[in-house]
């Protein structure tokens, strides 16, 4: 199968000093306990990836690529446009009606080398037709109390409760003009997914 670019890496909030990465003009997105799933426009037809491997099979990735050939129209997609979205396969969480559905939660740019703001990620949704993930909150940085309050929630799942959130700020590079995302997961995800959680202290 051929590589395409993988979904950049999302830190854990507090990891690394990386608070700032979360500062600024945010958007608070639900963080999908589903498989990382994305395409692009390839001429008249489209290409399909599950990370970074590309899928060929009939039902590649539960579904996945032959839900996007029957439901994408690769004339709606911009050339060197990757779409990054979220399909929900069961994992951890049910989600019940939302079950088998992809979730746009990111644009790359391939020329630029970068994500595209999330006025752009919603103009490409309404074009192609496609439902971005939930977004709990867009505006500049309140408190880490207020990012904390989304945590365990969710938009998708019948009962509510959900894996954690997803904090961009897609006008924040580093030194070496690369982006940045962050999540906050909660404690009981967290012990579910078997990873050692860490009282977090709010930081100035």
């Amino acid at each position: 199968m051929t590589e395409q670019k993988k979904y950049q890496s999302i830190t854990r909030y507090g990891k690394s000093n990386n608070e700032v990465t979360a500062r600024g003009n945010i958007v608070v997105w639900e963080k999908i306990d589903g498989a990382n799933a994305s395409f692009m426009r390839e001429g008249d037809n489209i290409r399909t990836f599950s990370r970074n491997q590309e899928l060929t099979g009939e039902d590649g990735l539960g579904g996945f690529r032959k839900w996007t050939l029957e439901n994408i129209n690769p004339r709606k997609l911009e050339v060197g446009l990757l779409y990054f979205g979220e399909w929900t396969n069961r994992h951890k969480i049910d989600y019940g009606v939302n079950e088998k559905k992809f979730y746009l939660f990111d644009v790359y740019d391939t020329n630029l080398e970068r994500y595209l703001p999330l006025s752009e990620i919603k103009a490409e949704a309404n074009v192609i037709g496609l439902e971005l993930a939930p977004i709990f909150y867009e505006g500049e940085f309140v408190s880490e109390e207020h990012l904390q309050a989304f945590v365990g929630k969710s938009l998708l799942a019948p009962d509510g409760v959900g894996e954690g959130i997803v904090v961009k700020n897609y006008d924040y590079t580093d030194k070496h003009g690369n982006q940045h995302f962050t999540k906050l997961v909660s404690k009981a995800f967290q012990e579910i997914s078997g990873v050692k959680v860490k009282d977090m202290k709010s930081k100035p």
